[in-house]
This record gives C-alpha cells, sequence and structure tokens, in this order.
C-alpha cells in the first residue's frame, strides 16, 4: 500500500532533476502503490518546502519519550 522514499541522488546544477527523478521513479517503482512515504527533511527548509509542493496527504507524528 505504502513505497517508502528514503534518498535521491542528483547534480544541483540542473535546474528540476530532483523534480524528474521524484516523477520518474513515482511512475515507474511505485505502479500500484496507494502511497509514496518521503524520507524525513531533517529540518532543512528548502528541503522541506520542495516536499510541500507535492501536497502531501498527512504527516507522520513523531514522539521522542526517554526513561529516568
Amino acid at each position: 500500500k505504502t513505497l517508502g522514499v528514503h534518498y535521491e541522488k542528483g547534480l544541483n546544477g540542473f535546474r528540476g532533476v530532483y523534480q524528474t527523478i521524484n516523477v520518474c521513479f513515482s511512475r515507474e517503482a511505485g505502479n500500484g502503490f496507494e502511497l509514496l512515504n518521503r524520507a524525513q527533511d531533517l529540518d532543512e527548509e528548502g528541503l522541506r518546502q520542495a516536499k510541500m509542493t507535492y501536497l502531501p496527504t498527512d504527516f507522520l507524528r513523531k514522539y521522542q519519550v526517554s526513561f529516568k
């Protein structure tokens, strides 16, 4: 039901390279899946903004628990 995408690599000097990688990968590898789960943005603002352009349907809520 869900395909996890952890990373992609492209040459930054080419405009639209990451969008193209994502579209092509989604068409080929994503066939038959309902959702793509993109890796976390590691608090990088540019990456977060780029990922928001894909109009996400939901976000995973993460929590940190500490025991003393």
